[in-house]
C-alpha cells in the first residue's frame, strides 16, 4: 500500500445500511435477486424488472452497492443507478463522501476481495459470508483525487477490453460461416 494511502476498514467508508420493505399487501417494485446481477461484471441482466413484492426485502436507493454475500466466489456486486427492493441476500451500502462509489465497487470486485469473502464462507448448501467479515474487512482508502483517476483508468482498459470480447465474437461467428462454406464446398465437389 502507497503512503499516502490509508488502511481502514469497509464500514468507514461504505455504510451498511438496513432499511427493510415491509409490504402489507402485494406491492409492484424494481426488485434485484441475486439472479439479476451478472457474475464478474457489476451489470445487471436484462431480466430485471419490476416484480411482485410479497415479503420482506432489503431497500436500496440510487447510489448505494449492492453486494451478495451468498456463495461470494461468484462476485455479484452492483451499483445501483435506480431505487428498488433486493434480495435478504444482498447486503446494501452507501458510499461515504470520503469515497467514490465506483472505486468502491471495483474493489469488492476484485479477486483479492472475491477469495478473502470465499475464504471466510459459512454452511454447506448455502455458503455465506457474514456482514460482520464484510464490514471489518481492511480496505486500502487512496485519496480522493487519485480513487477518481484510478476509476477513469479502469473504465478506460474496461472499454477496451470489451471492445476485443466484442470482436472476438464476432470472429468467432465468421468463423462458423466459413466452417459451413468450407463444407459446402466438399460436399459439392469444389475442393477436389
Amino acid at each position: 500500500m502507497r503512503e499516502d494511502w490509508i488502511e481502514c476498514t469497509l464500514e468507514e467508508v461504505l455504510v451498511h445500511t438496513k432499511v427493510k420493505h415491509k409490504p402489507i399487501q402485494i406491492d409492484n417494485l424494481f426488485y434485484v435477486g441475486l439472479e439479476h446481477i451478472e457474475k464478474d461484471t457489476g451489470r445487471l441482466t436484462s431480466t430485471v424488472k419490476k416484480d411482485e413484492v410479497k415479503t420482506v426485502k432489503n431497500k436500496f436507493e440510487r447510489g448505494q452497492i449492492l453486494y451478495g454475500k451468498l456463495r461470494p466466489y461468484f462476485n455479484k456486486v452492483h451499483l445501483a443507478n435506480l431505487s428498488g427492493v433486493c434480495s435478504t441476500d444482498i447486503l446494501v451500502f452507501q458510499p461515504m463522501k470520503i469515497i467514490q462509489p465506483k472505486f468502491a465497487l471495483n474493489y469488492m470486485m476484485s479477486r483479492q476481495f472475491v477469495n478473502d469473502m470465499s475464504a471466510n464462507m459459512n454452511g454447506v448448501n448455502l455458503p455465506r459470508v457474514s456482514t460482520s467479515t464484510v464490514t471489518s474487512y481492511a480496505f486500502p482508502l487512496p485519496p480522493l483525487i487519485e480513487q477518481k483517476a484510478i476509476v477513469k483508468k479502469i473504465e478506460e482498459l474496461f472499454s477496451s477490453l470489451d471492445s476485443g470480447i466484442s470482436d472476438l465474437k464476432k470472429a468467432k461467428n465468421q468463423l462458423v460461416v466459413y466452417r459451413q462454406a468450407v463444407l459446402k464446398k466438399a460436399f459439392e465437389g469444389e475442393l477436389t
